[in-house]
């Protein structure tokens, strides 16, 4: 199933807030296609600081395998960002982490407080 408009990006107080409202293989591509064009215009426009990026689970489904599989291979577009996911489930935080740790990403965490969350992206990408 494909999900139309799936990728909301949103810029407050300099973080990137990012909903993708399916967990389907296509959404997931989806939202990996909608930051990389979200970069090309900072950079067109002269910004060079790193992402600092809000993804908030909020409930949804976890991804399915294809997903999984999408966002193990296109992590590396997330290098020069940190991403704060935001979620309230613990299998979330341990497919999160799993994925973190898999893939080598070090600037990623896992909140269950919006608050820590934005707290933490503030001095890590200072």
């Amino acid at each position: 199933m494909t999900t139309a408009l799936a990728t909301t990006i949103s810029v407050e107080d300099d973080v990137v807030r990012c909903h993708v409202p399916a967990t389907d293989a296509p959404a997931i591509a989806g939202f990996f296609d909608e930051l990389a064009r979200f970069e090309r215009e900072r950079r067109a426009r002269g910004e060079t600081a790193p992402l600092r990026i809000l993804y908030h689970i909020r409930g949804q489904h976890m991804p399915d395998p294809d997903a999984r599989r999408v966002i193990y291979h296109r992590w590396r577009e997330f290098d020069r960002r940190f991403v704060a996911v935001v979620g309230k489930a613990g299998i979330q935080e341990f497919i999160v982490s799993f994925l973190v740790q898999a893939t080598g990403h070090g600037k990623t965490r896992y909140f269950t407080d919006e608050a820590k969350a934005l707290a933490w992206l503030r001095e890590a990408a200072t």
